[in-house]
C-alpha cells in the first residue's frame, strides 16, 4: 500500500528544513526558528503521518503490533541521537547544557513540554516533533475501532474540535496551553487521517490541471515559509496542512511528477526521518568548526558541504540502526 510522491515530498521537506535551520543566526546559542520555513515544513511531515495513518488504517492488525512497529521506527533513532548529543557535548565541555532538569522531559518522551515553555535544550529542541507523533500514534488504534463508514466524519470532528480549542486558547491569551495545543497539532494530524481515508475511497480532483494545482500549492507553501507573517499565526498550521494535502493528492492521479518519483527522491525520502532528527547536531559541530578555523567560504559552499555531511550522517544512522535491529531479530 504505497502513495505516490511521498518519498519525494519527504525528501524536499527534509532538505528545506535543513536549509531553513542553516539560515538562522547565532544557531548554536538558541535562535533556530526565527524564519517560518522550518516550522512550516514540520507541518507537512504531520500531514504525511496523518494521511498514511488513515490510508493504512484497515491494515492495523492489532494494537500491540502497531505500537511495536512504531516503537521500532521511532525510539532507536530518538535515543541514539540523544546519546550522540550527550557524547558530543561532553567532549565539548558543555555537558551542563544537556544534563539538567529539563533533560528528563526528553528522556521520558515528553519533549513538547520544554518546547512550549520556551525552555528547550538547543540540540534537542526539535524533538518536540517526535513527542507529538508519539501522542498521535498512541491514539490511532483507538480511532481504528470507529466504524468504517463513520471514520472520515469522526476524523474531521476531532480536527475541528482541536482547532476550536486552539482558537479559544488564543483568545484567552498566548499562554503555555495555547502553545501546547498548537504544537500537538491534532487538528492537522486528523485532517491528514481524513485525507488518507478520502484518498483510499477515491477522492476526485477538481476540474483543473494536476500540474497547475500542484505548482500553485507548492508556490503558496514556499511563500508561506519565507513570508509567514502574511498568514495569521492561529491558522498558519491549518493553511499549510491544506496545501500539503493538495500536494499529496495531486500525486495520486495519472503520472506522478518525475521530480518526486525517482531513485534520489526515494533514497532521501527513506532517510528523511534521520535527516530531521540528526541535522541539528551536525550544524552545531560544523558551526563550531568553521568559527574556530576561521573559515569564510561562500554561502553556497557552506550549504553544499553541510548538506552532504548531514545526508551521510543520516544514511549511516539509518544503516547502523537497521543492522543492530537485524542482529537482534536473528538473536531472538
Amino acid at each position: 500500500m504505497r502513495l505516490k510522491g511521498l518519498d519525494g515530498i519527504r525528501a524536499l521537506c527534509a532538505l528545506l528544513l535543513l536549509w531553513g535551520h542553516m539560515a538562522q543566526k547565532d544557531f548554536v546559542e538558541w535562535d533556530i526558528v526565527s524564519l517560518p520555513l522550518p516550522e512550516c515544513v514540520a507541518y507537512v511531515f504531520f500531514i504525511i503521518s496523518g494521511v498514511l495513518a488513515g490510508f493504512r488504517i484497515d491494515a492495523l492488525s492489532s494494537t500491540k503490533s502497531y505500537y511495536a512497529k512504531k516503537a521500532r521506527r521511532i525510539l532507536p533513532l530518538y535515543y541514539s541521537y540523544i546519546l550522540i548529543v550527550i557524547l558530543v557535548f561532553t567532549l565539548l565541555g558543555r555537558i551542563h547544557e544537556i544534563l539538567n532538569a529539563r533533560f528528563l522531559y526528553y528522556l521520558f518522551l515528553m519533549p513538547c513540554i520544554p518546547f512550549v515553555t520556551s525552555q528547550g535544550i538547543c540540540p534537542l529542541v526539535h524533538l518536540w516533533f517526535i513527542g507529538t507523533l508519539v501522542l498521535f500514534y498512541l491514539v490511532i488504534p483507538l480511532f481504528a475501532k470507529v466504524k468504517e463508514d463513520k471514520r472520515k466524519k469522526h476524523a474531521l470532528l476531532i480536527a475541528s474540535i482541536w482547532f476550536a480549542v486552539k482558537l479559544l486558547a488564543r483568545l484567552i491569551g498566548k499562554g503555555v496551553f495555547y502553545r501546547f495545543v498548537g504544537c500537538t497539532c491534532f487538528d492537522v494530524l486528523f485532517f491528514g487521517v481524513w485525507g488518507g481515508l478520502a484518498i483510499k475511497d477515491g477522492l476526485p480532483l477538481p476540474d483543473i490541471s494536476r500540474v497547475l494545482l500542484s505548482t500553485l500549492a507548492w508556490g503558496l507553501f514556499l511563500f508561506s515559509g519565507l513570508y509567514g507573517h502574511f498568514v495569521p499565526a492561529p491558522v498558519r498550521t491549518e493553511y499549510i496542512a491544506v496545501l500539503s494535502f493538495i500536494i499529496i493528492l495531486t500525486q495520486q492521479r495519472q503520472r506522478s511528477i518525475s521530480l518526486l518519483e525517482n531513485k534520489v527522491a526515494r533514497f532521501l525520502g527513506n532517510i528523511s526521518y534521520e535527516i530531521y532528527v540528526g541535522h541539528i547536531i551536525v550544524i552545531i559541530l560544523l558551526s563550531i568548526f568553521y568559527q574556530r578555523m576561521g573559515i569564510n567560504a561562500a554561502d553556497w559552499i557552506i550549504y553544499l558541504v553541510t548538506t552532504t555531511i548531514v545526508i551521510l550522517f543520516a544514511f549511516l544512522m539509518n544503516k547502523g540502526i537497521s543492522y543492530i535491529s537485524g542482529l537482534r531479530q536473528q538473536g531472538a
